[in-house]
């Protein structure tokens, strides 16, 4: 069941089920609520422009890319297939899960599910960068598409936080903030996180997600001054580091 090969199959069956239930939640009002309005509803100081969820499409578009990759590459193991598809196959159900119940608004479990999703995808990214001496397929093809993968749910990580906690506050079971405040530790947050995966993986692209969405959450705010500037600054921050990384190794190869 487990062979390299059935493992292929099952990484095609894993992505085809995302993908079916990602355009349901997209074409249906699941939930009695199409995706837009649910946004609308759930308005958050960390809401980016709309144009920032563009950013799904590339990352549905590069896991397709991988799992085609590795369905037609047999320079991996057995072992090393195994462990990919048992990861990737929790991603998807995560991915699945935290869709269906944001859709149903059950807020608490659906961060919990996009915490699963969120620890999964870092196991995956671990995983996918296990090769000491990567071919320009293998960066193209499986690193790059979890990189980004993962750098963009840690942005929706915290976007959903925010949400929750804005929930929490109008239901009083915290107490209130000046809302930016908080909004603006999370962005703090989410760029020393980066940094600190970048610090022990040197993964150029990982930082970008997250540059993209601050610096949509910066245009999305830019009358509140301080989520404006918080954000502005750590999305330049993410970009220089992501530049920086690159220009190192192109320094290295050289």
């Amino acid at each position: 069941m487990f062979n390299s090969k059935a493992c292929r199959w099952w990484n095609v069956l894993f992505f085809l089920v995302l993908m079916a239930v990602t355009i349901m939640a997209e074409a249906f009002p699941l939930g009695g609520a199409k995706a837009g309005e649910l946004s609308n509803r759930y308005f958050s100081r960390l809401t980016p422009e709309g144009y920032a969820f563009i950013i799904w499409n590339i990352v549905y578009l590069l896991i397709g890319c991988a799992v085609v990759y590795l369905w037609r590459q047999k320079k991996h193991d057995s072992r090393w297939m195994r462990t990919f598809t048992v990861r990737f196959g929790l991603s998807c159900l995560f991915h699945i899960s935290w869709l269906l119940l944001w859709r149903y608004e059950y807020l608490p479990l659906s961060f919990g599910a996009l915490l699963l999703l969120l620890l999964s995808l870092f196991l995956l990214h671990r995983h996918t960068r296990s090769a000491l001496r990567p071919d320009l397929g293998e960066i193209w093809f499986v690193r790059l598409p979890f990189s980004l993968y993962l750098g963009w749910v840690l942005t929706a990580t915290l976007i959903h936080l925010q949400i929750l906690m804005q929930h929490a506050v109008s239901t009083r079971l915290l107490p209130g903030l000046p809302a930016d405040v908080p909004a603006a530790g999370l962005l703090i947050v989410g760029a020393a996180v980066v940094f600190l995966l970048v610090s022990r993986t040197r993964d150029a692209v990982l930082p970008l997600p997250m540059a993209w969405g601050f610096a949509a959450i910066a245009d999305k705010h830019s009358d509140e001054r301080l989520l404006f500037v918080t954000a502005g600054l750590a999305a330049a921050l993410l970009f220089l580091l992501s530049a920086s990384l690159l220009f190192i190794r192109a320094r290295e190869r050289d």
